[in-house]
């Protein structure tokens, strides 16, 4: 279909699109994965079960499926500070120090980003996980 051809569609290729704003502009790489191999590599956010054929998504929770309760959206209050944060990411085994260096956001920004909606982090407490979730606009 010609309207999905930008998309790297029918045949599945990877493409990329451009972003502007006064900020410059920003350009993301995209990549068409199959659901086991989107899971290898750590994909989070999978369309309803409902709208996959996969039935690895359909049926399994652990791997986005119907019931996904092991996980908890944190409230903004859990992660209103830079301190509150940090006890989080140390639990998980993510260094906070590399906030800030190089292209990685700031722990402030996370925590703005989080605060406006733009974001949500959930954690899982049994592996002493934690995950950010961003919408696509």
């Amino acid at each position: 279909v010609e309207l999905f051809k930008e998309c790297g569609l029918p045949h599945c290729m990877d493409f990329q699109t451009e972003e502007s704003s006064e900020l410059g502009t920003t350009t993301h790489f995209w990549r068409w994965y199959d659901t086991t191999v989107a899971l290898q590599q750590g994909v989070v956010k999978f369309p309803p079960p409902i709208l996959s054929s996969s039935p690895v998504l359909a049926d399994d929770p652990d791997k986005g499926g119907a019931s996904d309760d092991s996980w908890r959206t944190l409230a903004h209050s859990e992660v209103a500070n830079e301190a509150d944060l940090v006890v989080f990411l140390e639990r998980s085994g993510i260094d906070p120090s590399k906030f800030g260096t190089g292209k990685a956001k700031t722990l402030a920004s996370l925590i703005k980003e989080v605060a406006k909606g733009d974001s949500t982090l959930q954690w899982q407490e049994q592996t002493s996980s934690i995950r950010r979730i961003a919408e696509p606009l």
